[in-house]
């Protein structure tokens, strides 16, 4: 099949999808709706594109870390897995490991579980993966975190994973990009419809219809699982952050995706620890 003929393909699907699933299309322009050219803006993942969005100089409203208990939990590890040739079919069953368990607390934010597989060794060594990793999740914002419990933290060099109320953490994944990712997988985790989320799944869907365009070829490739998450970074960066990006990527943003940026302006975020410029 020709690129030309999977991209028509693909919005024809997505066309048929959204109209299923919402009745708001109906109340669109005729023109918005007819063209399926959609599109995307960047190559790479939004985490990748500019790394210091958020840096280990920026404030983080983690207080302090309490030990537990170390015992023996289910939850998943990608190591695990059998995977598919492509994302999203995977066997990815829970498995039983152990784990150091640790308490976090923060300013102005509930305390959340830190779970350190027990491969790191010792408690000392798990306490200091545990204050690498809270510290991180210290510097998001509120609304990030309103609906996380957990972080669990593996060795390896895996992609992090976000949902069901926790973030996987693989530690060999670059530290320059370490932010951007925890704010990626806390998306998922409070905002993203697909795990009850805050996020009107009829009302985004809107907005990319109106928008036409993706941030990146990931969140276009699999735009119900990961549109919300690739967004919502790039809005961030644009509204709070916007001396971290280049002029040049900060302009096709604001150009490209006006009626998901509106969309996410108007929930009215909690941003602490954050100053926005």
């Amino acid at each position: 099949m020709t690129p030309f003929k999977f991209r028509l393909l693909k919005n024809i699907i997505f066309l048929l999808i959204f109209c299923f699933n919402t009745v708001t299309v109906a109340t669109e322009d005729p023109q918005q709706s007819s063209n399926f050219d959609y599109d995307y803006i960047f190559e790479q993942g939004s985490v990748w594109i500019d790394k210091d969005i958020i840096t280990k100089k920026d404030p983080s409203s983690f207080v302090s870390l309490e030990f537990i208990e170390e015992k023996q939990i289910e939850w998943w590890d990608q190591r695990t897995w059998k995977i598919n040739e492509k994302q999203y079919e995977t066997t990815n069953q829970k498995i039983f490991f152990n784990a150091f368990i640790f308490r976090a607390f923060f300013e102005k934010s509930h305390d959340i579980l830190i779970r350190v597989n027990s491969e790191f060794k010792t408690q000392k060594k798990a306490e200091k993966q545990a204050a690498i990793y809270a510290k991180i999740y210290g510097q998001m914002p509120n609304f990030l975190k309103e609906r996380a419990r957990s972080l669990t933290i593996h060795k390896g060099n895996f992609g992090w994973l976000g949902g069901n109320e926790d973030v996987i953490i693989y530690t060999n994944l670059s530290r320059a990009h370490s932010e951007e990712a925890m704010f990626h997988e806390l998306t998922h985790v409070s905002l993203d419809f697909q795990f009850d989320g805050s996020v009107n799944e009829n009302e985004w869907r809107n907005s990319i219809l109106q928008d036409k365009y993706y941030i990146t070829r990931y969140a276009y490739d699999y735009f119900f699982q990961e549109d919300i998450a690739e967004t919502t970074l790039w809005w961030f960066a644009t509204k709070c952050k916007p001396n971290t990006v280049s002029k040049k990527n900060y302009n096709k943003v604001i150009k490209h995706l006006p009626n998901r940026l509106k969309y996410l302006d108007s929930q009215d975020y909690d941003f602490y620890p954050v100053v926005c410029e």
